[in-house]
């Protein structure tokens, strides 16, 4: 894997200091990576007007933590301190998946592509030397598409299901039902999209962090909920908060 990022801006790299040093601070990784455009070199940084509006367009910082230990997971994907803390020294949204190097390599030995495309075109950021990753096995473009069927099949009848349990759960009157099942529906919706375009599954039930991974892959996904009014989001809040709240 790469470890050079003479590809990037000054400006760029000492952001990328700034994300591993919080990364280093909040737990125990032993590898760091940087994969997606910023890796590949083909990130955008644009502003355009379009009518009477002007659109900012970031590509996300798309970084990879790996750890030997499952529990320090959540040190990473579930620490609202360092998501403020990455929010408010980058410029740029940074989208952070956190992961052990027992299911990374599991993944890689699957030939699971997302993972393939990540030891390809990923940029080692931080290299504790505890961990060794393994050499990939490649997909045909048949395995591929069986595999992302089968994930497709799995996922998507469930979450259209939730939805309906919701909408039932609603007319009768039953609110916190319905912010689970809608919840629910939301989860494995996401998850449906990520797996068929990444073969990746996220671990835990943010919702907002499913959405993130989805809106990087595309736009459109940023448009699915309203969030410009503080109204907005409180609802929000609340639907991602229902998995645990609602029950």
């Amino acid at each position: 894997m790469k470890t050079s990022l003479d590809h990037l801006p000054p400006g760029k790299r000492a952001e990328l200091d700034r994300i591993v040093t919080l990364i280093l601070a909040a737990g125990e990784p032993d590898m760091i990576i940087l994969f997606g455009s910023h890796a590949r070199g083909d990130w955008v940084d644009d502003c355009q007007v379009e009518g009477r509006n002007l659109f900012d367009y970031q590509s996300d910082y798309d970084i990879y933590v790996l750890t030997r230990l499952a529990k320090h997971i959540d040190r990473f994907t579930r620490n609202e301190q360092l998501r403020r803390r990455l929010q408010e020294i980058v410029p740029a949204p940074v989208s952070l998946i956190a992961d052990t190097s027992k299911h990374f390599n599991a993944a890689l030995e699957r030939g699971r592509y997302f993972h393939v495309d990540v030891l390809k075109e990923g940029v080692v950021l931080f290299d504790s030397g505890r961990i060794r990753l393994s050499q990939p096995r490649e997909l045909g473009r048949e395995e591929r598409l069986e595999e992302v069927t089968a994930d497709f099949q799995s996922w998507f009848p469930k979450g259209e299901e939730f939805l309906e349990m919701s909408a039932l759960a609603l007319e009768k009157g039953f609110l916190k039902n319905s912010a689970f099942q809608l919840h629910q529906a939301v989860e494995h919706l996401t998850t449906t999209a990520l797996l068929v375009l990444t073969s990746y599954k996220p671990k835990g039930h943010d919702i907002a962090e499913r959405l993130r991974q989805c809106a990087a892959l595309d736009a459109r996904f940023s448009e699915l909920f309203p969030l410009e009014t503080d109204e907005d989001r409180r609802r929000f809040e609340l639907l991602r908060e229902a998995y645990v709240g609602a029950r």
